[in-house]
Parts: structure tokens; sequence; C-alpha cells
């Protein structure tokens, strides 16, 4: 029931075993509302019958995203500060994760702007505002490390 409130992305059905083993990684160009906003993705795994189960998760508040090819910091002095309607590249690294899912499943990404069940109501709405921009000079990516059994 969350996705709906999510931006998501599904795969076709994978043809084999596949397993994701170590820390999944989104690419994403987005053009946030707020100033101060903070970006959920969510990998999940969705069976045959349509049920869902979450597989890991990342976050990052868009004052600590980094350059591509840096690591994030999380220090003061390195967060860069953002506009609303900025466009910015951002990669989020998800926790890692081990899970063998079987031939059927599908892979699912989610994207929000906020998790109010965890973190509570962003203080300014308008921060829980994502647009993405994507095509094919801009791709959104999402890189799995994964084992086909």
């Amino acid at each position: 029931g969350a996705d709906r409130r999510c931006i998501t992305w599904t795969s076709a059905p994978l043809d084999a075993p596949t397993e994701i083993i170590g820390h999944p990684e989104v690419r994403l160009r987005i053009r946030p509302g707020g100033s101060d906003p903070t970006w959920f993705v969510y990998l999940e795994a969705v069976d045959p019958r349509g049920r869902v189960a979450m597989l890991t998760e990342g976050l990052l508040r868009a004052i600590h995203r980094a350059p591509r090819g840096f690591e994030v910091t999380y220090r003061r002095a390195d967060a860069s500060p953002i506009r609303p309607g900025e466009l910015v590249d951002v990669t989020i690294r998800m926790l890692p994760t081990a899970v063998l899912l079987p031939a059927g499943s599908a892979i699912r990404l989610a994207l929000a702007g906020a998790d109010a069940d965890t973190f509570g109501q962003p203080a300014d709405p308008a921060n829980a505002d994502v647009t993405l921009e994507y095509g094919p000079d801009d791709p959104a990516t999402l890189t799995l490390p994964i084992r086909v059994r």
C-alpha cells in the first residue's frame, strides 16, 4: 500500500533465480520543490501473485549530495545548499542486502520525498515534492550487485 504514495518502476519478471548481494545504488536527476528535501528509495521484490517485500532502503538529504565520483561526507563544511527547482544529480547508496529472488519475481524501485511513518512529516511540505527528469541522454539508473544462478 505504501507504494501508492511513491514513484515506482517495476522490472519484467526475472527469467532465472537471481541473487542480490551488496549495496544497490540509484542515480537520479531530481528537481526538488523545497530547499531542504530528503529522498527515500526502497528496493522491493514483487512475487508472481503481486505481493511486495522490501529488500533494502536508502535515503539522502539533498544538502549532503556529493558530486559524481565523490563520497558523501556528512560534514557541515561539505554541505551543499540547494535551491527549489534546481536540477540536481543524486546518487543514493542503499543498505547492503543478500537475497535470492526466484525466477518469476520482479524487482521494484520506489522513490518518495518523505517517510512519515519513520521520520515524521517534513517541516516544509514542499520538501516532499519530487520531480524527476530522465531520458535517453540522462538516464535514471539502478545498479544491482547481482549473480544469476
